[in-house]
């Protein structure tokens, strides 16, 4: 761990403020006086100003931010802060940033940075849920066709994936329209050559755009998924009908 971050997780300072006590030299590690590129290890010894400081644990604290509160650990101003609100024993730095006179949820931890284990657990259940919402309707099909061709005779296969493929294409575009009418309804400034400030409006449009919006629209296909009505009997029924219907093309479907 870089000895700006050991310093912030110690409760010090922020990065910025850990790297200005580094260049003054107020910061020792294992009686030497470290250096912006200073690893701390578990068994290293740091000081600030001759008193030893050790990492807090990690604490996480959401915040429902009154208004005419500054998100800020300290206001030159003298305003209240959003720090100044949590009673925690471990000193914790806001995450993200809300005006003063906007009130919601705000994340407050003493993380500088997310696990990796949490990473890879986040990413795995994403992978497990997008696999699941491909698999599954993937795997009615079939069955679908089956008895289909069971009931009708007719082998309609084609037909049946010509119709998911339209479907999965339409979707594909759906997300994206959407996505686009909410970043315009949040007011989303637009960019090429230069870089734009964007409104609070914006930065929340986008938020609900990679979060909201997507759950919704998953719920709202689970409508479609609750219709599907065939039973695993009702499969292996027309699998049969269609292994007979193989064997003797002359007879007719029930």
């Amino acid at each position: 761990m870089r000895l700006n971050a050991f310093l912030a997780r110690a409760g010090v300072a922020s990065r910025r403020r850990a790297d200005d006590l580094i260049r003054a030299g107020r910061v020792r590690v294992n009686g030497h006086v470290g250096e912006l590129s200073t690893v701390v290890g578990s068994r290293d010894v740091v000081e600030v100003d001759g008193r030893r400081v050790e990492r807090q644990p990690l604490a996480y604290v959401l915040l429902h931010k009154p208004p005419g509160v500054v998100t800020t650990a300290f206001d030159p101003h003298g305003r209240p802060t959003v720090v100044g609100l949590v009673d925690h024993a471990t000193r914790v730095v806001p995450v993200g940033r809300l005006d003063a006179d906007t009130t919601g949820a705000l994340l407050l931890t003493l993380a500088g940075q997310v696990p990796p284990v949490a990473v890879y657990a986040a990413t795995g259940l994403v992978g497990v849920g997008y696999a699941g919402a491909q698999v599954f309707p993937m795997a009615m099909l079939p069955d679908t066709a089956a008895v289909d061709a069971a009931r009708s005779g007719s082998n309609r296969a084609g037909v049946f994936t010509g119709v998911w493929t339209a479907g999965e294409t339409l979707g594909l575009a759906l997300g994206p329209g959407i996505f686009g009418l909410v970043l315009a309804a949040g007011g989303y400034v637009s960019s090429r050559a230069t870089t734009a400030t964007q409104p609070d409006s914006a930065v929340t449009a986008i938020v609900l755009g990679f979060s909201a919006l997507p759950a919704a629209l998953a719920l709202a296909s689970l409508w479609w998924l609750s219709r599907y009505s065939l039973t695993p009997a009702q499969v292996a029924d027309a699998m049969a009908t269609s292994a007979r219907l193989d064997a003797d093309p002359t007879e007719e479907p029930a």
